[in-house]
């Protein structure tokens, strides 16, 4: 009999149905075989991109170290606050005294030609008066 049922109930048979089921789980084998690769091909490309990232961050720390390097090797070179601040009044204040003096000497040597100006002009009265009180 072979497992076959009659022909007005059903057109399955005991074989066919196996069959049917053996291709159902044959399927399903492949599908769970092909999610379970893709879920291996998933967590390759996660660990790659994860070694990617810990690559360009290793990259990005040492370019800071780099950088943080050079700024200390460039502030050696500069001056403390504590020991430009005292220069720098003085300079200011020797500029602040050359400006005074220049001053000083402009205003000085302004007097100095007025007073010569005056001493003119006096002796050239007194000449005038001499001239005119002689002659008559």
């Amino acid at each position: 009999m072979s497992g076959e049922t009659e022909a007005n109930v059903s057109g399955w048979t005991t074989d066919t149905l196996k069959e049917f089921l053996d291709l159902k789980a044959a399927h399903l084998a492949e599908m769970a075989n092909a999610r379970a690769a893709h879920a291996a091909d998933l967590r390759q490309a996660d660990q790659e991109a994860l070694q990617l990232a810990l690559q360009n961050t290793k990259e990005h720390f040492e370019r800071l170290n780099e950088n943080a390097a050079r700024t200390i090797e460039e502030r050696a070179h500069f001056v403390a606050n504590e020991v430009f601040n005292p220069f720098r009044d003085q300079v200011n204040e020797a500029l602040t005294l050359a400006r005074g003096r220049q001053a000083g000497v402009g205003h000085s040597l302004g007097v100095i030609v007025s007073a010569v100006a005056f001493s003119a002009t006096v002796i050239g009265i007194i000449v005038v008066l001499a001239n005119v009180l002689t002659k008559g």
